[in-house]
């Protein structure tokens, strides 16, 4: 055979192959800063290293943008998360920046969330506590983490050492307006996708309320979110799950996306 023939053979394939990648919307489009899957994140350290006695942990200055996913919810404006860690693991680290956009698509807030612990609640009463099902645990108005339950998870002296100084507790506010003793928690949809086209990711019910508290002239928030999980990539899934997120404030400045 020619070689005319085979450039004529590689022409067409690539032609094909174009023609399939173009017919195929992009999912990843007009989101906050212009992030797609595969964008490179920097971020300052200047919040982490402010944060003095904070359990979240700094973050490197680069890193890729693994899934976006969008937290669909009664809201003005949208909720976006960046995932650089997705976490589906138990023994895989989760962390992500959470993007709060008004009606207008401008962001207005930002926080880098880490996960400290996942937990797969095995009882109606432990369900029951993560679900507020009795008016009760979360959404409840105060939620302490304790040194020694920090230390089985493996934390080093020397940071719960600064985080907790010479108590054994660390207790965070309710972050609503309310004053009432119990306040149900939110409940909202988060789809994902892990991929351009939206053929990788998960969609999951999310029960969940922020926690907080001040660390000098910053503050670290605690997020405690029940997730039933749906589906992922495309196959049903029967999970529930409670993730502990511990985050920290960002500002705009704060992080540049390539």
């Amino acid at each position: 055979m020619t070689a005319s023939f085979w450039t004529t053979v590689k022409a067409v394939v690539a032609k094909k192959l174009n023609n399939d990648s173009s017919a195929v919307p992009r999912e990843d489009e007009n989101l906050p800063f212009g992030v797609r899957v595969g964008s490179l994140i920097t971020l300052n350290a200047g919040p982490f290293l402010r944060a003095h006695g904070s359990l979240v942990a700094q973050p490197p200055a680069l890193s890729t943008v693994v899934a976006i996913s969008r937290i669909r919810m009664r809201l003005d404006g949208a909720l976006y998360r960046l995932y650089v860690s997705k976490g589906d693991n138990v023994a895989d680290k989760e962390a992500y920046i959470q993007v709060y956009v008004d009606a207008q698509g401008q962001p207005q807030e930002m926080h880098y969330f880490d996960r400290i612990l996942r937990i797969f609640p095995d009882t109606p009463e432990t369900i029951a506590a993560f679900t507020g099902e009795n008016e009760d645990g979360l959404g409840r108005m105060d939620f302490s983490l304790f040194r020694e339950q920090m230390e089985d998870l493996g934390y080093a002296e020397a940071v719960l050492n600064d985080a907790f100084g010479e108590n054994d507790e660390l207790v965070y506010t309710r972050l609503s307006q309310s004053d009432r003793a119990y306040v149900a928690p939110f409940e909202a949809t988060e789809n994902r996708i892990d991929d351009s086209q939206g053929k990788q990711g998960l969609r999951q019910k999310v029960l969940f309320m922020p926690y907080g508290r001040e660390l000098g002239n910053t503050s670290e928030q605690l997020v405690i979110a029940t997730e039933i999980v749906h589906d992922q990539n495309g196959v049903s899934v029967d999970d529930v799950h409670v993730d502990f997120m511990v985050g920290l404030p960002l500002g705009t400045n704060d992080i540049r996306i390539q």
